[in-house]
Protein backbone atom coordinates (compact mmCIF):
# COMPACT_ATOMS: atom_id res chain seq x y z
CA UNK A 1 0.00 0.00 0.00
CA UNK A 2 1.74 3.43 -1.13
CA UNK A 3 0.52 6.93 0.31
CA UNK A 4 0.90 9.48 -2.44
CA UNK A 5 0.23 12.87 0.36
CA UNK A 6 0.86 16.10 -1.42
CA UNK A 7 1.61 18.59 0.83
CA UNK A 8 0.18 21.80 -0.36
CA UNK A 9 1.79 24.65 1.12
CA UNK A 10 0.65 28.25 -0.23
CA UNK A 11 2.80 31.15 -1.42
CA UNK A 12 2.71 34.13 0.04
CA UNK A 13 0.72 36.80 -1.86
CA UNK A 14 2.20 40.62 -2.18
CA UNK A 15 -0.55 42.03 -0.49
CA UNK A 16 -0.14 45.98 0.63
CA UNK A 17 2.44 46.92 -1.64
CA UNK A 18 2.51 50.49 -0.27
CA UNK A 19 3.57 48.98 2.93
CA UNK A 20 5.77 46.65 1.21
CA UNK A 21 7.64 49.43 -0.85
CA UNK A 22 7.45 51.87 2.41
CA UNK A 23 9.43 48.81 4.18
CA UNK A 24 11.83 48.49 1.95
CA UNK A 25 12.37 52.37 1.68
CA UNK A 26 13.22 52.42 5.28
CA UNK A 27 15.18 49.32 5.74
CA UNK A 28 17.70 51.18 2.95
CA UNK A 29 17.59 54.63 4.21
CA UNK A 30 20.77 56.21 5.17
CA UNK A 31 20.38 58.45 8.50
CA UNK A 32 17.05 56.96 9.97
CA UNK A 33 15.58 59.39 12.10
CA UNK A 34 13.64 58.20 15.13
CA UNK A 35 10.03 57.83 13.47
CA UNK A 36 11.75 55.90 10.25
CA UNK A 37 13.44 53.25 12.78
CA UNK A 38 9.84 53.40 14.92
CA UNK A 39 7.78 52.76 11.97
CA UNK A 40 10.33 50.33 10.59
CA UNK A 41 9.88 47.99 13.31
CA UNK A 42 6.53 48.07 13.00
CA UNK A 43 6.05 47.31 9.56
CA UNK A 44 9.16 44.84 9.99
CA UNK A 45 7.07 42.77 12.65
CA UNK A 46 3.60 42.60 10.02
CA UNK A 47 5.33 41.81 6.99
CA UNK A 48 8.42 39.32 8.01
CA UNK A 49 8.13 37.66 4.62
CA UNK A 50 9.25 40.90 2.58
CA UNK A 51 12.38 39.16 1.18
CA UNK A 52 10.55 36.86 -0.56
CA UNK A 53 9.13 39.69 -3.04
CA UNK A 54 12.35 41.66 -3.30
CA UNK A 55 12.95 41.71 -6.63
CA UNK A 56 9.94 42.85 -7.85
CA UNK A 57 10.06 45.95 -5.35
CA UNK A 58 13.37 46.63 -6.49
CA UNK A 59 11.98 46.32 -10.12
CA UNK A 60 9.37 48.50 -9.23
CA UNK A 61 11.41 51.25 -7.04
CA UNK A 62 14.20 51.62 -9.11
CA UNK A 63 12.23 52.12 -12.56
CA UNK A 64 10.95 54.94 -10.12
CA UNK A 65 14.32 56.21 -9.08
CA UNK A 66 13.06 55.81 -5.12
CA UNK A 67 16.51 53.74 -4.89
CA UNK A 68 20.04 53.65 -6.52
CA UNK A 69 22.43 50.37 -6.16
CA UNK A 70 25.47 51.49 -4.66
CA UNK A 71 28.52 49.25 -5.80
CA UNK A 72 30.65 48.10 -3.11
CA UNK A 73 33.48 46.94 -4.99
CA UNK A 74 34.64 49.93 -6.74
CA UNK A 75 38.30 48.50 -7.53
CA UNK A 76 37.00 45.45 -8.44
CA UNK A 77 37.02 45.33 -13.14
CA UNK A 78 33.65 45.31 -14.64
CA UNK A 79 35.18 43.05 -17.46
CA UNK A 80 37.52 40.57 -17.24
CA UNK A 81 40.10 39.87 -19.88
CA UNK A 82 38.09 37.78 -21.74
CA UNK A 83 35.22 40.30 -21.80
CA UNK A 84 32.87 38.34 -19.35
CA UNK A 85 31.17 40.64 -16.94
CA UNK A 86 32.12 40.47 -13.79
CA UNK A 87 29.11 40.32 -10.60
CA UNK A 88 29.69 43.00 -8.42
CA UNK A 89 27.94 42.99 -4.94
CA UNK A 90 25.64 45.86 -4.40
CA UNK A 91 23.99 47.82 -2.16
CA UNK A 92 20.80 49.77 -2.76
CA UNK A 93 20.07 53.30 -0.65
CA UNK A 94 17.41 55.12 -0.94
CA UNK A 95 17.37 58.40 -2.97
CA UNK A 96 15.97 61.82 -1.79
CA UNK A 97 13.33 61.17 -3.85
CA UNK A 98 12.54 57.86 -2.16
CA UNK A 99 13.13 59.85 1.13
CA UNK A 100 10.40 62.81 -0.21
CA UNK A 101 8.19 60.00 -1.03
CA UNK A 102 8.23 58.46 2.33
CA UNK A 103 7.80 62.20 3.59
CA UNK A 104 4.87 63.31 1.23
CA UNK A 105 2.70 59.70 1.87
CA UNK A 106 3.79 59.06 -1.92
CA UNK A 107 2.58 55.16 -0.77
CA UNK A 108 -0.11 55.77 1.76
CA UNK A 109 0.13 52.92 4.41
CA UNK A 110 -2.56 50.20 4.17
CA UNK A 111 -2.24 49.51 7.68
CA UNK A 112 -2.64 52.70 9.02
CA UNK A 113 -6.29 52.90 6.86
CA UNK A 114 -7.37 49.50 8.40
CA UNK A 115 -6.38 50.96 12.06
CA UNK A 116 -8.45 54.12 11.21
CA UNK A 117 -11.34 51.94 9.76
CA UNK A 118 -11.44 50.23 12.82
CA UNK A 119 -11.50 53.15 15.21
CA UNK A 120 -14.21 54.32 13.66
CA UNK A 121 -15.57 51.21 13.70
CA UNK A 122 -15.07 50.90 17.28
CA UNK A 123 -16.30 54.92 17.50
CA UNK A 124 -19.81 53.78 16.16
CA UNK A 125 -20.47 51.24 18.42
CA UNK A 126 -19.31 53.04 21.56
CA UNK A 127 -21.99 55.79 19.78
CA UNK A 128 -24.78 53.49 19.77
CA UNK A 129 -24.74 51.66 22.93
CA UNK A 130 -24.60 55.51 24.79
CA UNK A 131 -27.06 56.63 23.46
CA UNK A 132 -29.15 52.90 23.54
CA UNK A 133 -28.16 52.71 27.09
CA UNK A 134 -29.16 56.95 27.44
CA UNK A 135 -33.07 55.85 25.86
CA UNK A 136 -33.33 53.20 28.28
CA UNK A 137 -32.13 55.00 31.14
CA UNK A 138 -34.76 57.90 29.97
CA UNK A 139 -37.86 55.63 29.59
CA UNK A 140 -37.21 53.96 32.76
CA UNK A 141 -37.02 57.47 34.36
CA UNK A 142 -40.30 58.21 33.03
CA UNK A 143 -42.15 55.36 34.60
CA UNK A 144 -40.17 55.18 38.50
Amino acid sequence: MTFNYKIHIPRPTFDNPNDRYRLFLLQHINCPGYRHKRELRKLSAIYPNNHLFEEQIIDELSASEFIQPIDLEPEKPHRSETGETIPHKLQWSTTPTGENALLHSRFPSETKQLAQKSRALCLDWFIAVSTTITAVIAILSLFL
